[in-house]
């Protein structure tokens, strides 16, 4: 029997400096693409130095604080035009077998062994979507979150630039992703 991911904490009950330390302890989804070198915006060394508290907490910049405020927008969009309903998960998740993977999901998805990545970018990123393939970088942080949480798929949203044609793409693990 497959083993179920470790509830590991319940994040709104967390403060923002507890939620801090204990993503300090581990590898979580947006941390992965920086692992595997994928991340254009972080090293393996300032990820290794951010774990070990050397360096002082990063502050928002408009980009991430956009991504956050979005993404229940991007939850509501989805359901609406899949039909599917989500639904926020509130959890800190662990691996059952590997406890330094982590990963806090952004919707799950109701009725499915799913959850949905909600994906928001800027127009000077519009150039990672023009083959309609997701970005290799956003791909590992959703196949990160499958181990520990009982996905079975992804649906990755991308509704912005807004020129762009909204996709809700299922994203399927790659055997080789896994294991890296």
């Amino acid at each position: 029997m497959k083993q179920r991911a470790i509830k590991l904490a319940k994040v709104k009950d967390l403060s923002r400096e507890q939620w801090l330390e204990l993503r300090r302890q581990s590898i979580g989804g947006s941390d992965s693409a920086t692992v595997v070198g994928l991340n254009p915006f972080s090293s393996k060394l300032t990820l290794y130095a951010d774990k070990k508290g050397i360096l002082p907490e990063k502050e928002d910049s408009e980009a991430m604080r956009l991504g956050r405020d979005l993404e229940d927008y991007v939850a509501q969009r989805f359901s609406e035009e899949t039909g599917k309903k989500v639904k926020r998960s509130g959890y800190m998740w662990q691996h059952p077998t590997y406890e330094f993977l982590t990963v806090n999901i952004d919707r799950e998805i109701e009725g499915e062994d799913a959850f949905l990545e909600a994906k928001t970018t800027m127009n000077y990123e519009k150039h990672d979507y023009e083959s309609g393939e997701i970005p290799m970088r956003f791909y590992v942080q959703c196949v990160h979150g499958i181990p520990p949480q009982k996905a079975l798929h992804i649906h990755k949203s991308q509704p912005f630039p807004a020129h762009r044609v909204r996709k809700w793409k299922p994203v399927l693990p790659h055997r080789l992703l896994l294991q890296v």
